[in-house]
């Protein structure tokens, strides 16, 4: 079963922290996950990228232009 995220705070080199609802915490390079192209060009600007958000009703990260990213 997929566990929401509930915490998410951006640190150094395009980094974040992340809080699942179960307890489980770690951080994850999202550079190594995905190209900042397309939708997710705007994340190459590290100031926009630390106005990460958590949406609690999807259980996932988002950013206002639209970028989001499955927990999974």
């Amino acid at each position: 079963m997929l566990k929401d995220i509930v915490e998410a705070k951006p640190i150094k080199d395009y980094k974040l922290y992340l809080k699942f609802e179960d307890g489980i915490n770690g951080i994850v390079d999202i550079s190594q996950l995905i190209d900042f192209v397309g939708i997710f060009e705007k994340l190459k600007d590290f100031s926009y990228f630390q106005t990460v958000k958590v949406n609690p009703e999807w259980g996932t990260i988002y950013w206002e232009n639209g970028e989001d990213l499955d927990p999974d």
